[in-house]
């Protein structure tokens, strides 16, 4: 867009710098924007429906990720890279990616779930 060549090296080294509440602006503006118009699709005897959906990464080593995630414990492993639950809310009907939320490794997929909920206003069904 702005006429420069660049290599997909340089694109994601400058991706790593960008805070991640950049990324969450840019899902939530995103969300704002085309929820209304999921409204009426994917709907369940009159519900709107959601998919929840959770997971683990691992991400590069560095003191602020260990301390915040930690690593797994897995006996005789010496080299080990910090990793972390991922729990993801999608809109069932158009697979339309809401909210992404993150914990450490050590605590259970379903510890976000509080912070999901709200995202669901009345009327929404969910399944995983």
């Amino acid at each position: 867009m702005a006429g420069c060549a660049f290599t997909a090296s340089a694109l994601c080294q400058a991706r790593t710098r960008l805070p991640l509440a950049v990324f969450q602006t840019v899902l939530r503006g995103l969300v704002k924007a085309l929820v209304p118009d999921t409204e009426a699709v994917g709907r369940w005897r009159g519900h709107r429906t959601f998919l929840l959906d959770g997971s683990s990464v691992s991400m590069p080593d560095n003191p602020e990720l260990q301390a915040h995630f930690g690593q797994p414990r897995q006996p005789g492993q010496r080299l080990r890279l910090p990793g972390g639950h991922l729990l993801v809310l999608f809109h069932a009907g158009t697979g339309l990616l809401l909210e992404v939320l993150t914990a450490p490794l050590r605590s259970h997929d379903m510890s976000g779930i509080t912070a999901i909920l709200p995202l669901l206003l009345a009327g929404g069904c969910l399944g995983g």
